[in-house]
C-alpha cells in the first residue's frame, strides 16, 4: 500500500510540475484516504525534485559556457613542412558531407584526405550543415578557415581535419562560394546576390578571433559581415559598384609589385587588384582553355576551384584552375604568359579533374610545378638510348659523351611509372632545356606520348601530350621551332614550346584540340617515310635544312621507307624562317663510306634487324660538324657540308669515317648542348 501511495504522489508531483492547476486537481482526486505518509513523500519529492532542476539548470548553463569556450587551433597537417606541396579541393555532396581531397601530381588527379560529415556541428549547433564553401588556409597559423551554410545563415568557420572539428568564428552573407588569404591575416570572400552578380567581403586578422562551437555564442555574433552596406565597393570601368562579376572560385596572386585575386568565368579571367582601395576590376581574354560546348550551353564553364601557393613561396609564378564539369586543370605562368598591356592570358593544360557541382580550391607549401635545371653552360655531346624497349623491363638513359672519343663518360638514367622508350631528343636553343618525347604504355586520354623537360638529376616536368604513334627524329632550330617525326601522322612542327609553363609532375597531362592552335603544333603533310631517324640542322647556301640519313636495306623491300637504293641517301627538307617546304630533296652518297648492313649475336640481341641499317643519332657538334652514327655501332660518319651540291631538288655529298667510337642500341638519338647558340639569339628569349 505504501508503494503505491509513494507512486501516485511521484506522479502528482510530476503533474503538478508539468500542467500546474490541472495537475493539482488530479492529485486531489487521486489522494488515499490515509495521507500522512503521501504528504511527507510529497513534500521530500518536491525538493528532490527542485534540487533536480537546479543541478540541470547548472548543467545546462555549464554546456552552454562550453559550447562558447575558445576552440584550440588545429593547423591543416603537413603545412608546415619544408618543401611540401600541397593543393586541395573541398566538394560537399548532397547535404551528407563533404570531401576534402588533395591534388596527388604523381597521378595527375585528386585523393580524397577526409571526409567531413554534416552531423559534425550538432553537438554544438544541434543541426547539420548544408555545405562547405569558400575555403582557404591562412598563411598566418596554417589554419584551414571556410564558409559554412547552416540553416540559420551562412558563417566563417575554422576547421580541422585530424580530428574533424568545426569553430565558428563570424556571420557572412548568404552563400558565399569564393574565397583566399592574403599573406596579412585578410580573408577574401565572395558570393551570389543576382544572376552572375556578387559582393565581395574583406575579414581581417582572422588568425586572431577566437573559434566556438556554437555560432549563437556572442563571440560570433558580435563578428557580422552579413550586411549589404559592409561589402567592398570596386572600380568597374571608371564606376564604383558594389555587385561585381568575378568567378567560382578565387586566387591570391602578386605580378609586378601589384596584388591580385584571379578568378575565371567561362573563358574571361577576372583580376580584381587590391593593393589600394577602392580595389579594381580588370578583365583579359584567354588563350588554351577548352572551348567546346558546354552540357548547359549557353551557360559559361564554372571554375570552382582555384589556387595559387604564392603567399608561402615568393617565386611561386603559376596559378592553377580546375572546372566543375571535369574539364581538367590548367595553370597559368604569371611572369611568362600573362601579359597585362595586352590583356591576354594564355593557360597550358596541367592534369585531370573529377566532375563535381559544389567545390571549392585551396592551398599551402610549395608550387606543384617542375622546375628541371638547365646544365648547357658549356658545350656537350648527348645520345639517348632506350634498351629492351619491346621487353617487360625496358631502360632509357641520357648518355654524356666525350666529343672527341665517342666515349660515355656520364650521363643519368630517365624512369617513370609506364615508361617504355625516350626519343626525339634535342636541346631548346631558347630555353637551354633538353626537351625529349616520352612514349607511355598505357594511353591517357587516347595518347602514349609526352613532351617531357629532362635534367641530369633526374627530374621530368611534361609539358605537352601529342598525337600519333612512336616518335623519333627530333631536332630544334636556331628560333626554338622543334621538329619531330612520329609513325602514324609523320613530320610535325611545334612552335613556343618554351612558353609552355608551368611543367606538371604527371604525364597524364589532358590535351584539348585547342591546344594544338595555341601552340602552333603543325602537321606537316607529305613527308611519310621520306627522312631518317634522327635530324640534324643543315646550313647551305643561305638556307636551312632538316638533314637525316635514310633507312637502308640490303633487301629488295622492306616497308615503304626502305628498300635497296645504291648509293645510300642523305634526306633534306627546307625550314629557312621556320617555314617548312612541301619537296624533300635527296643527296646521293658519293664514294660509299656510309656502312652496310651487318650480323652478329649482340645486334640480334639488342632487337636490331641485321638486314637493315639505320642512322637513329645525328648530333651537330659545338665545332659545327654534321655527325651520324648508325644503331649497328658500326661507326660515326661527318657528313663534309662543302662537297654538298644541290641543282634541280637533287644533288650528292660526301661522308668520313670518324674515330669516335659508337655502340650497339636499337633506340637512339643524339643532340648537343652549345652555349654559343643561346648567345646567337640571346634576343629571342
Amino acid at each position: 500500500m505504501k508503494h503505491t501511495v509513494w507512486v501516485v504522489k511521484v506522479l502528482c508531483v510530476l503533474a503538478v510540475r508539468a500542467n500546474g492547476d490541472e495537475g493539482k486537481e488530479e492529485c486531489s482526486q487521486s489522494k488515499s484516504p490515509n495521507n500522512d505518509f503521501g504528504d511527507d513523500m510529497e513534500e521530500n519529492m518536491n525538493v528532490e525534485l527542485l534540487q533536480k532542476d537546479v543541478s540541470l539548470q547548472k548543467l545546462s548553463g555549464k554546456m552552454a559556457e562550453m559550447k562558447c569556450e575558445e576552440m584550440k587551433k588545429q593547423p591543416f597537417p603537413k603545412c608546415k613542412q619544408p618543401s611540401y606541396t600541397g593543393s586541395f579541393q573541398v566538394t560537399s555532396v548532397n547535404y551528407d558531407y563533404a570531401n576534402v581531397s588533395e591534388w596527388d601530381p604523381a597521378k595527375g588527379d585528386w585523393k580524397t584526405l577526409v571526409q567531413l560529415d554534416a552531423s559534425l556541428t550538432v553537438a554544438g549547433t544541434g543541426k547539420k550543415f548544408r555545405n562547405i564553401n569558400s575555403c582557404a588556409i591562412n598563411p598566418r597559423d596554417n589554419s584551414l578557415y571556410c564558409s559554412m551554410q547552416m540553416a540559420d545563415g551562412s558563417f566563417l568557420t575554422r576547421i580541422g581535419v585530424d580530428p574533424p572539428t568545426v569553430g565558428f568564428l563570424a556571420k557572412l552573407r548568404q552563400w558565399r562560394w569564393a574565397a583566399t588569404f592574403d599573406e596579412e591575416d585578410n580573408y577574401y570572400v565572395y558570393g551570389e546576390e543576382e544572376h552572375e552578380l556578387g559582393t565581395l567581403n574583406v575579414v581581417s586578422g582572422v588568425s586572431k578571433l577566437g573559434a566556438v562551437a556554437s555560432y549563437t555564442c556572442e563571440a560570433v555574433q558580435k563578428n557580422k559581415f552579413d550586411d549589404y552596406s559592409g561589402t567592398e565597393k570596386v572600380k568597374v570601368g571608371g564606376k564604383l559598384e558594389q555587385k561585381i562579376y568575378l568567378g567560382a572560385d578565387l586566387a591570391y596572386v602578386k605580378k609586378d609589385n601589384e596584388k591580385y585575386l584571379a578568378a575565371l568565368a567561362g573563358t574571361d579571367m577576372k583580376l580584381l587588384k587590391i593593393s589600394t582601395k577602392p580595389f579594381e576590376l580588370i578583365a583579359l581574354t584567354t588563350v588554351g582553355l577548352p572551348q567546346y560546348d558546354m552540357p548547359m550551353h549557353p551557360y559559361k564553364r564554372v571554375w570552382g576551384t582555384a589556387w595559387s601557393h604564392q603567399a608561402w613561396q615568393k617565386t611561386s609564378d603559376n596559378v592553377y584552375f580546375s572546372g566543375d564539369d571535369g574539364a581538367g586543370v590548367y595553370a597559368l605562368s604569371l611572369t611568362n604568359n600573362l601579359d597585362l598591356t595586352t590583356g591576354k592570358a594564355k593557360f597550358v593544360p596541367f592534369g585531370e579533374a573529377t566532375k563535381t557541382d559544389w567545390n571549392d580550391g585551396f592551398s599551402c607549401g610549395t608550387d606543384p610545378q617542375l622546375d628541371p635545371k638547365s646544365d648547357c653552360r658549356e658545350g656537350k655531346m648527348y645520345r639517348s638510348s632506350t634498351k629492351n624497349r619491346k621487353g617487360n623491363n625496358p631502360t632509357s638513359e641520357i648518355m654524356l659523351l666525350d666529343e672527341n672519343t665517342g666515349e660515355k663518360k656520364g650521363g643519368w638514367k630517365v624512369e617513370a611509372e609506364g615508361l617504355t622508350a625516350i626519343n626525339a631528343c634535342a636541346m631548346n636553343p631558347i630555353d637551354d632545356m633538353v626537351y625529349c618525347i616520352l612514349r607511355f604504355k598505357e594511353a591517357a586520354n587516347g595518347f602514349k606520348n609526352v613532351i617531357a623537360r629532362l635534367d641530369s638529376e633526374g627530374t621530368i616536368g611534361y609539358v605537352a601530350r601529342i598525337e600519333g604513334d612512336m616518335a623519333f627524329s627530333g631536332v630544334f632550330d636556331d628560333e626554338g621551332n622543334y621538329y619531330f617525326y612520329e609513325v602514324e601522322f609523320g613530320l610535325h612542327q611545334l612552335k613556343n614550346i618554351n612558353k609552355i609553363l608551368p611543367a606538371s609532375k604527371s604525364p597524364k597531362k589532358a590535351i584539348w584540340r585547342e591546344q594544338k592552335t595555341s601552340l602552333q603544333d603543325l602537321r606537316i603533310d607529305g613527308f611519310k617515310w621520306k627522312v631518317g631517324a634522327d635530324f640534324a640542322i643543315l646550313n647551305h647556301d643561305k638556307k636551312v635544312y632538316l638533314a637525316s640519313i635514310m633507312p637502308y636495306s640490303e633487301k629488295e623491300e622492306n616497308g615503304p621507307q626502305l628498300g635497296r637504293v645504291e648509293p645510300q641517301r642523305v634526306s633534306l627538307v627546307e625550314i629557312t624562317g621556320g617555314k617548312v617546304d612541301s619537296e624533300v630533296i635527296y643527296l646521293m652518297e658519293e664514294g660509299q663510306v656510309l656502312p652496310k648492313p651487318v650480323d652478329s649475336a649482340e645486334i640480334r640481341e639488342a632487337g636490331i634487324n641485321h638486314k637493315e641499317i639505320t642512322y637513329g643519332t645525328a648530333w651537330k657538334s659545338i665545332s659545327g660538324d654534321i655527325l651520324f652514327a648508325d644503331d649497328s655501332g658500326q661507326g660515326v660518319y661527318k657528313l663534309l657540308k662543302e662537297s654538298v651540291t644541290i641543282t634541280a631538288g637533287k644533288g650528292t655529298v660526301k661522308f668520313e669515317k670518324t674515330k669516335m667510337k659508337n655502340h650497339i642500341t636499337e633506340w637512339n638519338d643524339g643532340f648537343v648542348c652549345d652555349p654559343q647558340a643561346n648567345k646567337r639569339i640571346e634576343k629571342v628569349k
